[in-house]
């Protein structure tokens, strides 16, 4: 199927997921550069500028399945509903919930291997299909058109936790991402103190909205004439079972920019804008001394 349309956004690159007005006959997908796609790594980057539109790769669609199982928990959650989902909260709501003891269902779901996200829905815990913490350690599930793919996860229960204060009277929301996919993982409010939950270990970034709405940037304080912004740190370097307590202060350790995302594999006592920057200055620093070491050919 082939579809033309105009939409205005603002500049930026982002992803498109598909949905199919009949998800009976035709199943979801991340837009792909050539084809559809369950994994959102994977899905095509669009990039729009200011007074220009862009061209997005032709749709395809494919036949619908689902996915159907049952969530294990390794802990009590005696009440508690489990829910899965394909694509974000922000695309999905909560997702499919149900309580132990329940099979859930997706359906509409295109023939792709899926990276299927599995929590409480109260922060307790998160779990990625297959064991995961993160979406980029996720098992792909495969759907098969017209079929049920049978998948079954144990809840896994992280429990490390992180308190945030500020020196204000307000209200507070922290929201924790993870540092390598930039998926939210664990959310809350409260006055004055809050605490994120269930944390897996592993990097995250910490969203702090308040009286200002920052990033935190934890690590080495940067030295004279530098940007702090871009210097103080980075991701909060999480352990099994940690619990951190930090205090917010504005242009201090917390700074508007938006830090960027560190890949899968990374040094904990490295920081990803940090070591972007030092790959950098070490690879000028190479092709000046080559250039200068660089004799006439004979």
């Amino acid at each position: 199927m082939r579809e033309s349309f105009a939409a205005g956004t603002v500049s930026g690159r982002f992803q498109a997921f598909v949905e199919p007005y009949d998800v009976s006959r035709f199943g979801r997908q991340w837009l792909g550069a050539a084809g559809g796609t369950g994994r959102r790594a994977e899905a095509a980057v669009l990039e729009f500028t200011d007074q220009k539109g862009t061209t997005l790769p032709t749709i395809t669609l494919d036949g619908a399945g689902g996915i159907t199982g049952r969530i294990d928990s390794a802990f009590a959650t005696s009440g508690s509903v489990r829910c899965v989902r394909y694509a974000p909260e922000f695309i999905t709501g909560r997702g499919v919930c149900v309580t132990a003891g329940q099979t859930y269902e997706l359906t509409g779901l295109g023939p792709y291997a899926w990276e299927l996200e599995i929590n409480t829905g109260h922060n307790e815990a998160l779990t990625w299909s297959g064991g995961a913490g993160n979406r980029s350690g996720a098992t792909g599930v495969q759907v098969t058109a017209g079929q049920t793919t049978r998948f079954d996860q144990t809840l896994k229960a992280w429990g490390t936790r992180v308190t945030v204060s500020d020196s204000g009277n307000d209200w507070i929301t922290v929201i924790a991402h993870s540092a390598i996919t930039g998926d939210e993982v664990s959310d809350n409010m409260a006055m004055q103190l809050t605490t994120v939950w269930g944390l897996p270990a592993g990097p995250v970034y910490l969203h702090y909205l308040g009286e200002t709405d920052c990033w935190y940037r934890g690590g080495a304080r940067p030295s004279a004439g530098l940007d702090r912004a871009q210097w103080v740190g980075g991701a909060l370097h999480l352990s099994a079972n940690d619990i951190v307590e930090i205090k917010i202060k504005p242009g201090v350790n917390c700074f508007a920019p938006r830090p960027e995302l560190l890949p899968a594999t990374i040094r904990p006592s490295l920081s990803g804008d940090l070591r972007t920057r030092l790959t950098a200055a070490v690879t000028a620093a190479v092709r000046t001394l080559t250039a200068q070491t660089q004799r006439p050919a004979r």
